[in-house]
């Protein structure tokens, strides 16, 4: 469990613990307690997981005797995640934006965001378990390295009267706080190939798959923690200046590069074609 500055997660959870003596509880504390006695529980398996991959904060159940108003004074966003079913999920899903004017601030300690990557990389789905997806987090001079070598690569091939906003672009990525690399490792999808010849023309598009969930896990938790981040690629043009620079395995394929930040400004407004009937059919509902 992470740390809850709120201290509210010092309560019992269910099943753990004694359970308290209403008949201690003040008048007032009551009243306060009956606000929030509607909040569905977040432990839950949806929740549960979504916390666990974002990295969101845990607030459990109260335990009646520490009841304050001062603890009960609680953002709006320590109850993002206390709702019921998948609705937890879907609010993330619905927050994660492309933000493309970010600073080089951030609004969590580095710690916290290899905590996120790690727990991604650990948990986040591949084909017959191959775990063939691989992520470096480059932050300080090394997250600004990356860009300096991504725009001396573009100088050679943007033509000039191009190049004033291609500078301005990538100098927006260099002001972030961070990038996170994402790598497939072609080890691991070989030695698929060679385990399972009948599905060997299938592997490299898994990969792909696997990468793609473990992007989208780190940049929807990145959101959820309050950074912005938008997802670029610019490989293979950069792939062998930054496979020699980290001295990384020359079996990573580099995918994609999420460059992330303090938000300076909100993302654009976001529009959506047609889902029911167009994008989404159901057949044979009951």
């Amino acid at each position: 469990m992470y740390d809850d500055p709120s201290g509210i997660s010092q309560g019992f959870l269910p099943d753990q613990g004694p359970r308290q003596d209403l008949s201690q509880i003040t008048p007032s504390a009551f009243k306060m307690m009956s606000g929030i006695s509607s909040i569905p529980s977040i432990y839950n398996r949806t929740s549960r997981s979504l916390l666990s991959l974002t990295q969101r904060r845990l607030v459990s159940p109260i335990n009646a005797s520490s009841l304050s108003p001062s603890r009960l004074a609680f953002s709006h966003s320590q109850y993002r995640t206390n709702m019921s079913g998948s609705a937890a999920f879907f609010e993330a899903v619905r927050n994660r934006r492309s933000v493309y004017t970010i600073t080089s601030e951030t609004t969590i300690p580095d710690e916290k965001i290899q905590e996120i990557i790690t727990e991604a990389v650990k948990h986040a789905p591949s084909s017959f378990n191959s775990q063939s997806s691989r992520a470096v987090l480059l932050l300080g001079a090394e997250h600004k390295k990356l860009w300096e070598i991504t725009l001396n690569v573009l100088k050679g091939i943007v033509p000039a009267e191009q190049l004033p906003a291609t500078e301005g672009r990538i100098q927006g990525f260099a002001n972030g706080h961070g990038t996170v690399l994402f790598f497939e490792d072609e080890t691991a999808v070989t030695e698929l190939q060679t385990k399972f010849p009948l599905y060997q023309d299938r592997f490299p598009q898994w990969s792909q798959h696997a990468s793609g969930i473990l992007q989208y896990i780190v940049w929807t938790a990145l959101e959820a923690e309050g950074l912005g981040a938008s997802l670029q690629h610019y490989n293979p043009l950069i792939t062998p200046q930054v496979l020699s620079t980290w001295d990384l395995p020359s079996s990573w394929t580099l995918v994609a590069q999420l460059v992330f930040g303090k938000p300076s400004a909100p993302a654009g407004e976001k529009t959506f074609q047609p889902i029911e009937g167009v994008r989404f059919k159901t057949f044979g509902k009951q």
